[in-house]
């Protein structure tokens, strides 16, 4: 489990790194491009009210005093919604009172005044005046729209059949380049895919982090479950090994502490203690060091010598007595010589073990990779 947690540590520096750069890129953002208004007219229904196929003689339909069927016209319905989907607040002092907002319908003939029947701000029902220029043009009042508010118009209007009309935005407001217009159709007919993508910087950035969050998070749970599934298989192995052991040779309850080191860290610590143990004299010199370092080494899995004669104490096999002597219970180093020629009969193969050993200092990671075990 280690290396998982190396990489546990690792993806933590980074992500704090990352989220560091990006805050200062919102920040530069939000300084040099402050939030925006963003108007949009959206046509959520288009209803035509006559639906004649046939043609029966002599029928008139009449809308004052005009007769639609003879003019080839048609009376529809339209329900628009006025929203600012931006982030900043359109204020009174935007609009141009010259060139109010409103629309233009090409193709039509407005034949009411729109009427507003729904709102999310009740400051926009009470406040906001529909004003019927003309057949074909639409007028707003100078209202307050904060992010996200809306209205809901609806209108009836005149048309010739085969023929759809179509509403432009009109109006000069500061900082409002353009009005965006849809239909509802419209909307529901884009892409997923594009639709991840959509938003200003800031919300793309948002976005990423959570994305990147989300595939680390995946990353690092499926690398502990590799770690996890790896390490219970490689257990399961090592406790056939025993039990196969000791079904050869006579053990004793004291042995278990060698069967439990062989089942927790592997055939490699077995093979580096039977290396250390073989010869006395490197051993009485690597206690040494490890009496005058006991501590100032690196206590990580696996770091050198010293970390194998710790377990080595802990597991009894090397018994400290006073004046920086020890003893070696010689029972224990019988059955963990006989589990290391056990193992390595089974083709488990050492490439000059004993004589990594015997160096200066011994990373055991290096050792490790220098076995070639199968």
């Amino acid at each position: 489990m280690e290396k998982a947690k190396n990489l546990l540590q690792k993806p933590g520096t980074l992500i704090m790194g990352f989220l560091g750069f990006l805050a200062t890129i919102i920040a530069i953002y939000t300084f040099l491009f402050p939030n925006k208004i963003e108007l949009s007219y959206e046509i959520i229904s288009e209803t035509n009210l006559l639906e004649i196929d046939e043609d029966v003689p002599n029928l008139s339909i009449q809308y004052a005093g005009e007769d639609l069927k003879a003019t080839n016209a048609n009376l529809g319905i339209i329900t628009l919604s006025i929203k600012n989907n931006g982030e900043a607040t359109l204020l009174k002092n935007y609009y141009d009172v010259n060139d109010l907002w409103g629309f233009h319908i090409n193709g039509g003939r407005i034949i009411e005044i729109p009427k507003v029947i729904n709102s999310n701000n009740d400051y926009l029902k009470r406040n906001i005046l529909i004003n019927l220029k003309s057949e074909t043009e639409v007028r707003f009042s100078d209202v307050i729209l904060e992010p996200n508010d809306y209205f809901i118009i609806k209108f009836s209007y005149l048309y010739t059949n085969g023929k759809s009309p179509e509403i432009i935005p009109i109006g000069k407001i500061a900082e409002v380049k353009t009005i965006n217009i849809s239909t509802r159709d419209d909307d529901q007919k884009k892409s997923k895919f594009l639709e991840a993508f959509q938003g200003d910087i800031v919300v793309q950035i948002l976005r990423s982090i959570a994305y990147l969050l989300l595939w680390l998070f995946i990353l690092i749970t499926l690398i502990l479950c590799i770690e996890k599934t790896s390490d219970m298989r490689d257990k399961f192995k090592r406790k056939k090994d025993i039990k196969e052991f000791r079904r050869k040779i006579k053990t004793n309850l004291s042995d278990e502490i060698i069967f439990e080191r062989y089942i927790k860290d592997g055939e490699g610590v077995i093979f580096m203690m039977k290396a250390l143990l073989k010869n006395e004299d490197i051993l009485k010199q690597k206690y040494e060091i490890f009496l005058n370092k006991k501590n100032k080494y690196d206590n990580s899995l696996f770091n050198s010598s010293q970390i194998l004669i710790e377990k080595m104490i802990n597991d009894n096999i090397i018994i400290k007595s006073e004046n920086n002597f020890f003893a070696i219970d010689q029972s224990l180093k019988s059955v963990l010589f006989g589990l290391a020629n056990f193992l390595q009969k089974k083709g488990i193969k050492v490439n000059n073990f004993e004589s990594l050993m015997l160096s200066r200092e011994i990373d055991l990671k290096k050792v490790s990779a220098d076995l070639d075990i199968e």
